[in-house]
């Protein structure tokens, strides 16, 4: 399998933050694997990649994502590609809060205005919670920040 350079140049260097949990995972993952290429000895293919195939080799995209169709129609799941996770992780992180920026940044595009492009609908939720939130504020009768004393709404 050849290997190409990401896309952009943002996405050279990326890196990806992941919870402790997905740490976790993947050492346990890199101990199996350090166990199947003792098992496989000499036949072992050095792909140099995290997630192979049994004997070493890497992963033909094509089969990843027909796996993951599998995994998810046998859950009763809606049906869903696998470069959608993509997309579902970076609508939580913007559902969650999390600044266009940061997730830009995490998705490796190489300019914010791709990201808002791609995502900027989901800030429609955001803009109207934030809206019924300040609502929820002034109608509570809370002082106007910076005012004199005694000045509301």
């Amino acid at each position: 399998m050849t290997y190409v350079r990401p896309k952009t140049r943002s996405g050279e260097d990326r890196r990806v933050p992941l919870f402790a949990s997905n740490v976790e995972v993947l050492r346990s993952w890199r101990a199996r694997q350090s166990a199947a290429r003792l098992a496989w000895g000499g036949a072992w293919q050095d792909s140099g990649v995290v997630f192979t195939a049994p004997d070493g080799q890497p992963l033909m995209p094509f089969s990843t994502s027909r796996s993951f169709s599998r995994l998810v129609a046998a859950h009763g799941m809606p049906h869903m590609t696998f470069h959608g996770l993509r997309h579902l992780y970076a609508s939580l992180l913007l559902n969650a809060g999390v600044p266009m920026a940061v997730v830009s940044k995490i998705l490796g595009h190489s300019s914010i205005q791709l990201t808002v492009n791609t995502y900027g609908h989901l800030l429609d939720d955001a803009a109207m919670e934030a809206a019924q939130l300040g609502e929820a504020y002034l109608a509570r009768g809370r002082a106007i920040p910076g005012s004199s004393p005694g000045i509301s709404l």
